[in-house]
């Protein structure tokens, strides 16, 4: 019998049955760690598919830092997390690095429930419209408080 190496990185244990794994940052993880995260999506196996979450809003002001960062991601065809929070859309972008799709969405409970739909059925409707220009796969994670 062979011996099987993984690695803390390697998702070969569950095999197919392992979906995309979602990488997400802290706040402070900012443009100044931009050779951390080069160096880590370098790391990365090449045969399973990542999506990166970054919550600092260096990465979204800035062209220059916004634009290769996610000139990176698309390099090493790691996908992006697009972060719907009411109340924190400084992170919140609409830049796909990949065909792929994860949205992590963070409700806001009972008592702003109504809001919390309309802000969904623009997510499906922008779904729509990419889908029809090509998105492939889509994961929508959500968060109530």
């Amino acid at each position: 019998m062979q011996e099987m190496k993984t690695s803390y990185l390697s998702p070969v244990p569950l095999g197919k049955h392992l979906g995309p794994q979602l990488v997400q940052m802290g706040d402070t993880f900012g443009t100044k760690q931009y050779e951390d995260l080069r160096k880590f999506l370098e790391a990365l196996p090449s045969d399973h598919r990542y999506f990166y979450e970054l919550r600092h809003p260096n990465w979204f002001s800035d062209e220059i830092d916004r634009g290769r960062v996610f000139d990176l991601f698309r390099n090493h065809g790691v996908g992006t997390v697009m972060t719907d929070t009411s109340g924190r859309r400084d992170c919140l972008h609409m830049e796909l690095a990949t065909p792929d799709l994860y949205v992590r969405f963070n409700g806001n409970g009972e008592k702003y429930r109504h809001a919390d739909l309309l802000r969904i059925n623009e997510w499906a409707e922008r779904i729509a419209d990419w889908k029809a220009k090509g998105l492939q796969n889509v994961y929508f994670i959500m968060h109530q408080s």
